[in-house]
């Protein structure tokens, strides 16, 4: 269904209140009528900025309010197939999501977390290089060896904010801002690691936050030594002396995992609530 006769379209945006069901009126701009579909997948002003939003309908009641309008087309194109609209309306009405909500699961990958500006050059327009400033000169040709490029990528090139020459550009009807989907595709969570290279205390300084950090790794390369060679008996003063919490939950649970296996492991400490949680007798030194 085209939009050429309809002024006005409601669309779901991302959820935003607890209450309703998420679907707002958007006044159609005139270079978007005849383009929009339902299920279209467009940008639209919420809050302060641009969300991604899913036309639900297309018609010509005009609100008693005034109405801000879609701001553009998702690009590349995507509309959600009629059958899926109508899942997530069933899914909107009998659930307490939103409608947006319910269709996120159709909408292409990373659809659903943020856009980008791009600009290209408009469809059949010729450039006049002698009535542009040398600045706009330059984006515009950048855009004829491209076609298109991410605003972030013109600014850095030209090393310029561009606040004024891509409205310019526009104005005169050479240049067109688009905004496309940002696919974040997910990789592997890796770990970092550090390594002490030395125990020196004169290498950390004066720092606190320096010698604290080192302190808190010797403590480690102490406790990996004197397990490395698997002792049946195993003496510790103070071991969890210098760890963070995090450290120190996980020295326990392998305290308690080396216990498990037969090690005795005598150890002192004036932490009462980490002699609990670690020890099966206790005995108190006055």
């Amino acid at each position: 269904m085209m939009s050429e006769l309809f002024p006005y379209a409601d669309i779901a945006a991302p959820s935003v209140a607890f209450t309703g069901d998420g679907v707002f009126t958007y006044a159609i701009p005139e270079p978007l009528q005849g383009e929009l579909r339902l299920g279209q997948l467009v940008r639209v002003p919420l809050r302060r900025q641009l969300e991604p939003g899913l036309v639900t309908r297309l018609h010509d009641e005009t609100p008693e309010f005034e109405l801000r309008p879609v701001d553009s087309i998702v690009e590349p194109g995507f509309i959600v197939p009629e059958w899926a609209m109508e899942v997530a309306r069933w899914m909107a009405d009998t659930t307490r999501c939103t409608f947006y909500d319910a269709a996120a699961p159709f909408l292409p990958p990373g659809e659903t977390h943020a856009a980008e500006p791009w600009i290209r050059i408009v469809d059949g327009a010729e450039p006049q290089f002698a009535d542009l400033t040398p600045l706009q000169a330059e984006v515009v040709d950048l855009l004829l060896d491209r076609r298109e490029m991410p605003v972030a990528e013109a600014k850095s090139k030209t090393e310029s904010s561009l606040t004024s020459i891509i409205p310019a550009l526009e104005r005169i009807g050479l240049l067109e801002r688009f905004n496309r989907p940002i696919d974040r595709i997910p990789t592997e969570r890796s770990e970092r690691f550090v390594r002490v290279l030395s125990t020196d205390d004169a290498l950390a300084g004066r720092s606190g936050k320096q010698r604290r950090v080192l302190e808190h790794l010797r403590q480690r390369v102490r406790l990996a030594q004197s397990i490395a060679h698997n002792p049946s008996v195993l003496v510790l003063d103070e071991p969890l002396n210098g760890l963070d919490p995090m450290a120190r939950a996980e020295i326990i649970r392998l305290f308690r995992q080396l216990a498990d296996e037969g090690m005795y492991l005598i150890m002192s400490s004036h932490i009462l609530h980490e002699v609990d949680m670690m020890s099966d007798g206790v005995v108190l030194i006055h």
